[in-house]
């Protein structure tokens, strides 16, 4: 179960990454756009409504966490 969670953890730091194109350690709603695609603005508003906890306009690697694992591993993770 820790191994699934590591396995987790490493992919989600990798895809965050792929996210975070200018390397800052935040997601901003133009690069949340640009990795769901153009066409999808409506859905990188309602990650960051949903997702930005501290309400600066971007995702940083926690709210990210959350943002894609499933609430099960969500809980797990919050406990490390």
């Amino acid at each position: 179960a820790d191994r699934q969670l590591v396995h987790h953890q490493n992919n989600i730091w990798w895809a965050f990454c792929e996210y975070d194109t200018n390397g800052d350690g935040f997601i901003t709603a133009e690069e949340l756009r640009a990795a769901l695609g153009e066409g999808d603005r409506e859905q990188a508003a309602k990650y960051l409504a949903e997702f930005d906890r501290d309400n600066d306009g971007k995702i940083d690697y926690e709210e990210f966490m959350r943002m894609v694992l499933p609430k099960d591993l969500r809980i797990r993770i919050a406990r490390y």
